[in-house]
């Protein structure tokens, strides 16, 4: 459906329409209950906060983060300190591997 023709089924204008798409205007309760019964949406399409994958992990982590105690959040601090800083890699030497054992 193009926004020319959605707003002419809601007689609203098609500015309108492109505001609300973009996400610049919201649209008024008589305009909100149009769109649903056009659309055969519910009301919480238009008002629910669009959560990325993103998002979702971060509130799954802190409210896991929330059930651990006091010692298992010290320890998973140091590891995440260790995973997170910049890698070390040793400069070792090269050294030749190791023949395997001859059989006589």
């Amino acid at each position: 459906m193009t926004v020319d023709h959605l707003a002419e089924r809601i007689d609203r204008s098609s500015s309108l329409i492109q505001s609300i798409e973009n996400g610049t205007r919201r649209p008024g309760n008589e305009t909100l209950f149009r769109l649903c019964e056009v659309l055969s949406l519910s009301a919480d399409a238009f008002l629910r906060p669009e959560i990325t994958r993103k998002d979702f992990l971060y509130m799954n982590l802190t409210q896991r983060l929330a059930a651990c105690d006091e010692a298992t959040l010290v320890r998973m601090s140091g590891f995440l300190h260790i995973l997170l800083s910049d890698p070390v890699i040793p400069d070792f030497p090269a050294t030749p591997a190791p023949k395997p054992d001859e059989e006589e």
